[in-house]
């Protein structure tokens, strides 16, 4: 095996700064001297590439990341993700990412548009506010569906839209509608949906919605 601790540190960066994340996991587990390198910036630059289509992450790469979390709103409110380094943002993103269930502060924390169009609604006070309708009151149900997707028709699109499946742990009841499942599309935003109703995240302002659930 070869001696890394002969090579100067700035060196072995350079070239561990070429590796895909789970090559750069395997060179850090090398050695202790592989171990020990300081590969922070390499990581964020590696969260950089991965983020770079998923808009409700890219707020962790702003300097104003701590400042702003205090507002809540449009970002990814994940405690674990204060105070700890790149690598570990990276770890903590890729759990995330392919997380189903939904909580009521993220709910109401994000903008939501609706149909795929530019009719905007929001989620507060466990009521849904929508154009046309009085407030609905909203559910969030931590069991397995009543129902699944009800015909091909709604999985054919589903797929269309939403980068995993539904989630089986979890649904949202909305007044007194049909069960409303819930995925994420493949830009990461949240998506609740039915057959004749849909919901899409957006956790950014100049992100617009309307295309298919994917950002101009």
């Amino acid at each position: 095996m070869a001696d890394f601790s002969s090579l100067a540190d700035e060196l072995l960066l350079h070239a561990a700064s070429f590796l895909a994340p789970v090559d750069l996991l395997q060179l850090e587990c090398l050695s202790s001297y592989t171990n020990h390198l300081d590969t922070d910036i390499i990581w964020r630059k590696a969260c950089q590439r991965r983020w770079q289509k998923w808009p409700m992450y890219q707020s962790l790469l702003t300097s104003e990341e701590r400042s702003s979390r205090s507002s809540g709103r449009n970002r990814c409110n994940d405690p674990r993700l204060v105070g700890v380094g790149w690598k570990e943002k990276y770890r903590i993103v890729e759990c995330d990412v392919i997380r189903t269930e939904i909580t009521m502060e993220e709910l109401e924390d994000l903008n939501w548009y609706f149909n795929y169009t530019t009719v905007k609604c929001s989620f507060k006070d466990s009521f849904l506010f929508l154009e046309g309708y009085p407030p609905l009151p909203v559910y969030i149900k931590e069991q397995e569906p009543p129902q699944p997707p009800p015909n091909q028709w709604f999985s054919i699109c589903a797929d269309e839209f939403a980068a995993r499946p539904f989630s089986k742990r979890q649904w949202l009841q909305i007044a007194e509608f049909e069960p409303h499942f819930i995925s994420r599309t493949h830009d990461a935003e949240w998506l609740i949906m039915t057959v004749n109703v849909t919901f899409v995240s957006c956790s950014d302002d100049s992100h617009d919605k309307t295309n298919n659930g994917t950002t101009k």
